[in-house]
């Protein structure tokens, strides 16, 4: 398969998920091209290290002003903050009208624009790999964390976030999650009781570099 693999972030071995989805399907003799966002120079390693395996990398830079520049534009609104803090359509418009892409494939509720604005202007497949349900952290985080200003943030976009899922699940051909506990929620926030096509896939764990030290002894 020819996948189009849209990160608002760049895949590295922190940020696993993408990244071993990425390798994996590259492994498997898919061709895969990553569209991503770098915000700092740091971070051209992980870029030069994608192009390994990848077919294609197309990068953008996305300063720290615009994603408070996106965010500030929707706060009149009802979308949520996360929803457009990632949002460059720069890094998509190359690929629009290129029809020899079997599967576009999303991450994030970050990255979910990319992919509605896929569905707007194509007729590929769009995967949505939600990988946690948000609503169901700022859940927590409002009502458990101990950092004010963290759960000031997670009450000032709850609602909409809830809001905004419960429609964003039934927007895709498919959406991916990490856990039960995640489809279980997404799905009770789906709008009008109906069940969204969801599918959990568990992170995994890169063997190749996470192994026990056989130099450091541990008790039998």
């Amino acid at each position: 398969m020819k996948i189009l693999f849209i990160v608002p972030y760049v895949p590295n071995l922190v940020r696993v998920r993408p990244y071993n989805m990425i390798r994996s399907l590259a492994e498997r003799g898919h061709q895969v091209t990553v569209l991503t966002l770098w915000t700092n120079e740091a971070e051209q390693s992980d870029i030069e290290h994608l192009r390994e395996f990848c077919d294609v990398v197309h990068t953008i830079h996305m300063p720290g002003w615009r994603s408070l520049w996106n965010c500030a534009q929707v706060l009149p609104t009802r979308d949520p903050l996360q929803s457009v803090y990632s949002w460059q359509p720069a890094l998509v418009e190359p690929f629009l009208n290129d029809a020899s892409y079997d599967v576009v494939h999303v991450e994030h509720l970050r990255g979910a624009r990319y992919g509605l604005h896929f569905k707007q202007h194509s007729n590929i497949p769009v995967v949505w790999d939600s990988v946690d349900c948000i609503t169901h952290l700022f859940r927590q985080a409002s009502a458990q964390s101990t950092d004010r200003l963290r759960r000031w943030r997670s009450r000032l976009d709850l609602k909409r976030t809830e809001r905004y899922e419960g429609w964003l699940v039934n927007q895709f051909d498919r959406v991916l999650v990490t856990s039960p506990t995640d489809k279980q929620i997404l799905t009770s926030l789906s709008e009008n009781g109906s069940t969204p096509p969801i599918e959990v896939i568990p992170n995994g764990v890169a063997l190749q570099y996470f192994y026990p030290d056989t130099a450091v002894s541990r008790e039998a």
